[in-house]
C-alpha cells in the first residue's frame, strides 16, 4: 500500500499538469496581462508616446538605439533616423498585440520600456532590420562614422 505523502504528491504534480495543459491548449497565459497600451505618437525610432491604463506620456525603448532624426550630426544619420522612424510607425501599426515592460525613468523623465510586438523584441526586430544598434545604455555611437564605412 502507498504512503499517504505519495498518493498525495501524485495528485499535486497530476493537478499542475492538468492545469498547465489547460493553459498550452485554451490559449490562455499563466502571466499576468500587459498593460491596455496604444501608442499615440512616433518621435523617432526609439522613441514614442504610449498611453496605457495608468500612463500617458513618452518612452524611451529599450536594448537598442537608432540614428536620430532632429538631432542628426550628417546627412546619412538623419536619412537612415527617418527610414527607422517609418519603419516603427509601420510594424507598430501592423502589430495585433504591444507588450510593454516598464523598467523605471530616463534623465529627461521618459518611461524606460522594453517592448514585444506579437511576441517578438522590437529591439531585436529594429537591429535585424538593420535599422539599430544594441544599446544597454552609457555612450552612444557615432553614427555618422558608422555610416561612412
Amino acid at each position: 500500500m502507498s504512503h499517504p505523502s505519495h498518493i498525495l504528491w501524485g495528485v499535486t504534480v497530476m493537478a499542475v499538469l492538468g492545469l498547465g495543459a489547460f493553459y498550452a491548449f485554451s490559449g490562455k497565459s499563466l502571466l499576468p496581462p500587459a498593460p491596455a497600451c496604444k501608442v499615440t505618437r512616433v518621435t523617432d525610432g526609439d522613441t514614442l508616446y504610449l498611453r496605457c491604463n495608468d500612463f500617458e506620456g513618452p518612452v524611451r525603448l529599450l536594448d537598442f538605439d537608432t540614428p536620430e532624426t532632429h538631432y542628426a550630426r550628417c546627412p546619412a544619420e538623419k536619412a537612415l533616423g527617418d527610414i527607422a522612424t517609418g519603419f516603427l510607425r509601420d510594424r507598430l501599426s501592423a502589430a495585433q498585440t504591444l507588450h510593454p515592460t516598464f523598467e523605471g525613468q530616463d534623465k529627461y523623465g521618459r518611461q524606460l520600456v522594453r517592448l514585444n510586438l506579437d511576441g517578438e523584441a522590437l529591439a531585436d526586430i529594429m537591429i535585424e532590420a538593420g535599422l539599430a544598434v544594441p544599446y544597454k545604455g552609457g555612450k552612444r555611437i557615432n553614427w555618422c562614422r558608422k555610416l561612412e564605412n
